[in-house]
């Protein structure tokens, strides 16, 4: 008779484990899309990359993308149920900082879970510390790293707020060739992370160089708390014991 055993789990850890799995699934096709781009985009003929190539890549690296993004927010929910000890009145004003100081009245009306999603961030450190911890200490937000955190929320919610669009095409027998970015216009990119704004040519060095930025952000809350965030609170002692 086989012994049963109870694993406790989070939602956030299917989450942020399956992330490298659709990372590795996508590498191969990204390859193949590499190998024969020039070509792909000097002639007129599809045939040269099955379409289904194309497709699998992007869902692939999308689907990366957004499974991270859906880790770090699980993830800080998480962390605010298991170990808040402070509420936001007894934080010290200093710690806000200018931004958050102007919508904290908005913030203490709301739940956590529905606050902006750098504010979780920023807030979830002093929230879960005792003494709070000064999360400026923690997060620069004038960094390069956080600009992009930042505006990889806006990457996130540009995908719930997709319209449809016109975009220039070439018409093939099997179809129309899928679209990729033009360099030379700026403004087909985000600014700060250079991500395509046109989901999509979002491909697998994209998501991740994206995922790579929620991985700093992870990283920097683990550090400001390494007796909470730990291996075995992260699944990453079940994901190694799965790989064995």
């Amino acid at each position: 008779m086989q012994k049963k055993m109870t694993l406790k789990t989070r939602p956030f850890q299917p989450f942020l484990l399956g992330v490298d799995d659709l990372l590795r699934l996508a590498r191969p096709y990204y390859d193949q899309i590499q190998a024969n781009r020039k070509r792909y985009e000097e002639s007129d003929k599809i045939e040269i990359l099955p379409q289904g190539v194309w497709q699998t890549e992007k869902s692939l690296s999308i689907g990366s993308f957004l499974l991270k993004y859906a880790g770090l927010e699980a993830l800080l929910n998480c962390l605010y149920n298991d170990f808040k000890v402070n509420s936001l009145d007894v934080i010290p004003n200093e710690y806000f900082g200018e931004k958050l100081a102007q919508v904290l009245s908005k913030l203490a009306k709301k739940n956590f879970v529905y606050w902006y999603l750098p504010s979780r961030v920023f807030l979830v450190i002093p929230l879960c510390t005792e003494p709070p911890v000064d999360p400026r200490g923690v997060f620069d937000t004038e960094s390069d790293e956080w600009r992009k955190f930042e505006e990889i929320v806006q990457i996130r919610h540009s995908f719930s707020h997709a319209v449809s669009g016109d975009r220039e095409f070439i018409a093939t027998r099997k179809g129309p060739k899928l679209w990729v970015a033009d360099d030379s216009d700026p403004s087909n990119f985000w600014p700060v992370t250079q991500a395509p704004r046109d989901h999509r040519i979002l491909n697998y060095e994209v998501a991740v160089s994206l995922c790579g930025v929620i991985d700093w952000v992870i990283e920097r809350i683990r550090k400001a708390l390494p007796e909470k965030l730990t291996d075995s609170y992260l699944g990453q002692e079940q994901g190694k014991v799965a790989e064995d």
